[in-house]
């Protein structure tokens, strides 16, 4: 199922033109819904620490669910796939190193709180900056996360909040161009707006197939949902206990993606709220 209308944008248009999961990041599953009455935000709390490696074929994660990937706005909200943080353990000591995706969203939103899209594109225009200046220096480690084309970025971020009562979501994705040649920045970024549907939003491929419920592992997990899962939940916590089991289910296929799962709902009416908060604090 296309997970958003047919776009063309510079370079990456394959990455956006069929489905956003064409892009889909390696170790977090983020989860977007945008309902008429509310708009619910899901991200997994895996977080994959990359070591110095110094073999051809790079070096594995090793994970830890400890990471916040939502920054709530209070009308509005972020979550953020991929490469949250450039903290790489040793392998760099210098200020590049200690750079964080969603700090650097509260610090957009601090300087554009009425304007989503103005928030998400100051967000992206850092991004690249920063990931830019890293990968001078450190590309080789960089690299080394898998985030090596625009199908496979270095991040796809989601902001998402109201405009009247009309519920908003913009997706920013930030990759590494390796056919940008010697002389120009190989960090680039690409956004869209996408529109309001019926079914969620994901950034993982298996989440978004598991949504879609067609093949035959979603109609496992979904009957697993109905029959075991369902009964037991309050009516009033569906909704977002599903977006949740979708997350935790992405696990039984991709081990990047955990169980742990914040959740944070933007009424329409009044400020947002967790629902869940594991790695993320109010």
């Amino acid at each position: 199922m296309t997970l958003m209308k047919k776009v063309l944008l510079n370079s990456v248009a394959l990455c956006l033109s069929s489905s956003l999961t064409a892009c889909s990041v390696h170790a977090t599953s983020i989860v977007v819904a945008l309902g008429r009455q509310e708009v619910i935000v899901a991200a997994d709390t895996r977080r994959g620490e990359y070591k110095s490696s110094t073999t051809l074929g790079g070096s594995s994660p090793i994970f830890h669910d400890d990471q916040c990937k939502i920054a709530d706005f209070g009308r509005a909200a972020v979550a953020i796939a991929g490469v949250v943080e450039s903290t790489w353990n040793g392998i760099v000591a210098d200020a590049e190193a200690n750079w964080n995706a969603v700090n650097v969203a509260r610090v957009a939103y601090e300087a554009h709180s009425d304007d989503l899209h103005a928030i998400a594109a100051d967000w992206a225009r850092s991004a690249v900056e920063h990931y830019g200046r890293f990968y001078a220096t450190h590309g080789f480690e960089l690299l080394q996360t898998g985030a090596t084309d625009p199908q496979h970025p270095l991040l796809i971020a989601f902001f998402t909040g109201w405009a009247d009562k009309t519920p908003l979501l913009y997706v920013e994705i930030v990759y590494i161009d390796q056919n940008s040649g010697i002389t120009f920045t190989p960090i680039k970024s690409v956004e869209a707006q996408l529109p309001s549907r019926e079914l969620p939003y994901s950034t993982n491929s298996i989440t978004d197939e598991l949504i879609a419920g067609d093949s035959e592992r979603a109609k496992e997990v979904a009957a697993k949902w109905k029959h075991d899962e369902l009964p037991r939940i309050k009516k009033v916590n569906q909704n977002w206990r599903w977006i949740e089991f979708l997350i935790k289910s992405t696990n039984d296929y991709d081990t990047s993606v955990g169980k742990g799962v914040d959740v944070l709902r933007i009424p329409l009416k009044g400020k947002s709220k967790w629902l869940q908060s594991l790695a993320c604090k109010d």
